[in-house]
């Protein structure tokens, strides 16, 4: 297990709020301390290194972490063609630009998944235009296509944290995949943010695409095609966070972006080339090829300016339920009909109003905690 330092990390973190039934645990089965000297590690079997604290006494958290994604853009994810938009801190500005392609390619098991995206709009100029896509690795099939609504500009508000719903997407193993995938059954998808024709793009900002499966409560058999189905789809196409700024602190978590960026690099176990060449370059400008770095040299240039993070107390500050005025944080729905409306006001609108003190915002772990 090579990402176990960063799969503690982020799991340790969380002991402000689960410290005590995750010790319940540990102490029955007698856990130890997690094995962070890699040469040690390497004598050891798979179940000798999982078999520790904070990760045998919190199986639910790893389980949801590797069965989900979220996909912070790096850059290597991406290609745009204007200098005014850049990315800082894992927000990719989009500004001025008729080029913004991104993809991202991952490992997932078969199930059926919701994809989203988190945004920050200013005007959203050309953001109806682009179309976020789903594709199978290997056939190129196509399992998902959305548009924004072409009127997204007066649905959601501006300035703030927004997250789009993108639609549903069902991954199946072929009876061949069945047979012949022994250990890792998982399968490789391509996740694509694209424009379609020549149209301005400025305006918003990109901050992250989930992929969530959805829970077993919330899926159940076809009686007509004896296949798994969603009984209870997301009613809403889009939330807003009301009372907080939408600034990298408390849109990008640190530790599960390092963590996920370790498992995108590592499970299969082979360096990723980036899909797309920089466009526009200073060096190629003056006919000079620019200095190529290896993943080693980016990940370090890219961590030298981010402050070092406090394990013990981050995902407390990160997921707290109060604003920076101690505000509670509260969130606004967006629908397409008033029975979506309802539909959502019955199943969670009373459980938000009660949240205990110390408990993290559950809707801000959605990726982890919905398996």
């Amino acid at each position: 297990m090579y990402n176990i330092d960063e799969l503690v990390d982020y799991i340790r973190s969380f002991d402000y709020w689960r410290k005590t039934l995750r010790e319940i645990a540990s102490n029955h089965y007698n856990l130890k301390d997690p094995e962070h000297d890699v040469e040690v590690r390497k004598s050891m079997t798979p179940n000798e290194i999982v078999s520790c604290k904070y990760i045998k006494d919190s199986w639910k958290l790893v389980y949801g972490i590797y069965k989900n994604r979220r996909l912070f853009v790096e850059y290597d994810d991406y290609q745009i063609d204007e200098p005014q938009s850049h990315l800082t801190r894992s927000l990719l500005h989009v500004n001025k630009t008729y080029l913004v392609k991104y993809r991202k390619t991952v490992q997932l098991s078969a199930d059926i998944y919701n994809l989203s995206c988190g945004l920050i709009i200013q005007n959203a100029l050309g953001l109806g235009s682009m179309n976020f896509k789903v594709i199978r690795t290997d056939t190129n099939q196509e399992l998902l296509s959305f548009f924004p609504a072409t009127n997204i500009n007066d649905l959601v508000p501006h300035g703030k944290f927004v997250l789009l719903d993108l639609g549903d997407f069902t991954l199946r193993m072929t009876d061949e995949e069945k047979r012949t995938l022994t250990e890792n059954k998982q399968l490789e998808v391509d996740i694509v943010m694209e424009e379609t024709g020549l149209y301005l793009k400025s305006g918003f900002v990109v901050c992250f695409i989930d992929v969530n499966a959805y829970p077993s409560s919330s899926k159940g058999i076809d009686p007509y095609t004896n296949k798994v189905v969603v009984t209870e789809k997301r009613p809403w196409m889009a939330w807003s966070i009301d009372n907080q700024e939408p600034i990298p602190e408390v849109v990008v978590n640190r530790l599960l972006k390092r963590l996920y960026k370790s498992i995108n690099g590592l499970v299969s176990m082979k360096p990723q080339e980036s899909p797309f060449q920089r466009i526009g370059s200073f060096a190629e400008l003056n006919g000079r090829q620019p200095i190529q770095q290896t993943k080693t040299e980016r990940r370090r240039r890219n961590s030298e300016f981010e402050p070092i993070i406090d394990v013990d107390t981050y995902n407390r500050d990160f997921y707290s339920n109060v604003n920076e005025n101690g505000e509670p944080i509260t969130r606004t729905f967006r629908y397409l009909t008033q029975y979506d409306r309802r539909l959502q006001e019955t199943r969670v609108a009373v459980g938000e109003e009660h949240v205990a003190v110390n408990e993290p915002l559950k809707w801000k772990l959605s990726t982890i905690l919905e398996v």
